[in-house]
């Protein structure tokens, strides 16, 4: 039998192999393996708790983060870890964010098995979540990979639409920077995003939301918006968004740079063995594999071009597809710094997310531009999106209590009123999310726990998971409760056969006594 059998899935389900006979068996030979998990940084961290525990791992590099922030050129990342670059935007709450990741990962309890490369990003995103969901003025995603699975597009049951709509309604721009690049093609960029424009259409979402949504392709050569009247993609003029260096760029120098990329692809494929179908495009040129082929071979050809064109007098991307090679004039880089520029955003107020920031990815040149989340699939881009979203919410919320405060003291309004504003311009629909039809004396306490009530004349918890549903507050009964709380009636309104936590002497002021400092649910948490 021939290796190049083991490549292909319906070989592998005709052949007679002993311990290789199955369609999962084809995925397991074909696996991308450690070459998508390459981080200087997070192997770093990992080989730090060969001597420290997790917590203190986390202190420590959480305060390198913040000191690397200040200090890029003389930091102490930047002599432990060679490279680094100004990787940081913003500073990094590690310690708390493992102790949430530590919840139901467990890894300060371990003592044989130290963290794995997955388990890090993920601290290392949660963290990055936290730190900049307060400021957040742009987020760009990555496509295929990221936002949806590689050689699909948006479909309207994609969970992503949600979320990016969520994200636009709370004032925050958002784009799509993927290298696909068809020129003066705006339909074909339509069918990659047919759910999610076609969900703008439905919503009939207004000029001031469309307004917030962008697409760049070829990395950096196109930029698209949306037509609030049609809800179409339409091209941006150049001359509107791109900097000066890049208006500058000249077609002679793009042809070259196209045509040794080209060279370098035939030169490695053939070295490599690969039959080859190339790819030619006013701004890139990419390699496609005849047969299948494995990940590293792709690898090989993609970090070849890199060395040979690396002298080259434009910016360029070569990145291992997963299934091809492609080399786009400019990169993700170029790209975001023109769209912040377009935006009037800063490096600190821009997130990233991708899923190939590997040295062979296009994602890894968006580092040095603004902060990342280093997702694996489109799934963990939508848990990090809903994590973000809440964030955001929460933050938010902060702020409209802050300056309740402030009016409040000159006279101005009462808690009250700003609650009520807020759940009033607040279009988003959550599973958990409260809304009380009065709040009459409506303070804050102490949060987290987060907001304790004095007084609920007329609370009427709606859209609430079956937990607790109050008729009305004359009668008082739980309803669909498991058996915990019993009032007998809401003058006396004394808790029967409930563990001690919660004492009520009255109803009527309704002040929690010898309540473990946990989590007090109210009108503004929001839970996706």
């Amino acid at each position: 039998m021939k290796w190049n059998m083991l490549l292909s899935t319906e070989a592998l389900e005709d052949a007679h192999l002993f311990r290789a006979s199955s369609v999962t068996d084809a995925h397991v030979l074909r696996r991308k393996g450690r070459l998508k998990e390459q981080d200087g940084l997070i192997e770093f961290i990992i080989s730090m708790h060969h001597t420290h525990s997790p917590f203190q791992v986390m202190e420590k590099v959480e305060r390198w983060v913040r000191e690397h922030v200040a200090d890029p050129n003389r930091s102490t990342l930047n002599r432990l870890i060679p490279h680094m670059g100004p990787r940081f935007h913003t500073p990094l709450p590690l310690v708390r964010a493992l102790h949430e990741y530590d919840e139901f990962a467990s890894l300060s309890r371990r003592k044989y098995v130290p963290p794995n490369f997955a388990e890090v990003r993920h601290v290392l995103n949660i963290a990055q979540v936290h730190s900049i969901a307060e400021k957040l003025q742009l987020i760009t995603f990555d496509a295929d990979g990221t936002i949806y699975a590689d050689g699909h597009h948006i479909r309207g049951d994609n969970k992503m639409i949600g979320h990016i709509i969520k994200l636009m309604r709370e004032g925050i721009n958002v784009a799509i920077v993927t290298a696909a690049g068809y020129p003066g093609n705006a339909e074909k960029f339509e069918n990659r995003l047919a759910g999610l424009l076609e969900a703008f259409k439905e919503l009939e979402l207004p000029p001031t939301i469309t307004k917030l949504f962008h697409v760049m392709g070829g990395e950096c050569n196109y930029l698209l918006g949306v037509n609030p009247e049609t809800y179409k993609l339409e091209f941006i003029p150049d001359e509107l968004w791109k900097s000066p260096d890049m208006l500058a760029w000249k077609e002679s120098d793009i042809k070259e740079l196209l045509d040794n990329a080209e060279r370098s692809l035939k030169s490695a494929a053939a070295r490599l063995r690969v039959p080859v179908e190339i790819i030619r495009k006013p701004r890139a040129v990419g390699a496609v594999p005849k047969d299948p082929t494995i990940y590293e071979v792709l690898e090989e050809m993609a970090l070849t071009v890199q060395v040979q064109l690396m002298h080259s007098a434009l910016p360029f991307c070569a990145f291992n597809g997963g299934n091809d090679v492609f080399v786009d004039v400019g990169n993700k880089s170029v790209g975001l710094r023109a769209l912040m520029k377009f935006l009037n955003k800063r490096c600190s107020e821009t997130l990233h997310v991708g899923d190939r920031f590997t040295v062979s990815g296009n994602d890894m040149a968006t580092r040095s531009q603004c902060s990342i989340l280093w997702v694996a699939n489109p799934e963990e881009t939508a848990f990090f999106a809903r994590l973000l979203l809440r964030d955001i919410r929460l933050a938010k919320m902060d702020r409209t209590l802050l300056h309740t405060e402030v009016s409040r003291e000159a006279g101005q309004s009462t808690p009250a009123d700003c609650l009520k504003i807020y759940l009033l311009q607040s279009r988003s629909v959550d599973p958990l999310k409260l809304c009380f039809e009065n709040l009459p004396t409506a303070k804050l306490v102490k949060r987290p726990p987060q907001i304790v009530f004095e007084s609920f004349s007329a609370a009427k918890p709606v859209s609430r998971p079956p937990q607790i549903v109050f008729g009305t507050l004359s009668a008082a009964k739980p309803v669909n409760r498991p058996p915990q709380i019993v009032f007998e009636a809401l003058s006396a309104a004394k808790p029967v056969n409930r563990p001690p936590q919660t004492v009520f002497e009255n109803l009527s002021a309704a002040k929690p006594v010898n309540r473990p400092p946990q989590i007090v649910k109210s009108c503004l948490v929001f839970f996706e």
